[in-house]
């Protein structure tokens, strides 16, 4: 069943959300600093890991049922489950605090998958916030 698209998958890149989002990445710095800096290749593989499963297996997965497709305020059931699941996945290696912060970004990176079906848009995205995070 094809999913209906008001976006082209390759021009995530000239999308006007894309940096709005974007810019909200800088943000970050109103966090209180980790306690560690990650290198960039490791902040790098980690965006790229968790994007490909998070958005283009369990999210892209969601999007097969009706059901999933269902909007609450704009954003599918998809997004939010698949953002919960990112969460729990947080909770392995961060306190419950941490982990619940990263729901926001994940519904910005599933609000991307949804318009534009791009791995590279949601890696952009997921990396840009690492190294906000981690390094600014």
């Amino acid at each position: 069943m094809a999913i209906k698209r008001s976006y082209k998958r390759n021009l995530w890149y000239r999308d006007y959300l894309f940096y709005i989002f974007l810019a909200l990445g800088i943000t970050a710095f109103l966090l209180p600093s980790p306690d560690t800096m990650p290198a960039f290749w490791a902040l790098a593989l980690l965006a790229l890991m968790e994007e490909t499963l998070f958005r283009y297996i369990i999210h892209d997965h969601f999007l097969t049922f009706k059901l999933f497709r269902v909007k609450l305020i704009g954003i599918s059931l998809a997004n939010i489950l698949t953002s919960l699941l990112f969460v729990a996945a947080h909770l392995f290696y961060q306190s419950v605090l941490w982990s619940m912060a990263v729901f926001f970004p994940s519904i910005i990176f599933g609000i991307i998958w949804e318009r534009h079906r791009s791995l590279a848009a949601c890696f952009c995205l997921h990396f840009f916030y690492n190294i906000c995070f981690f390094h600014f």
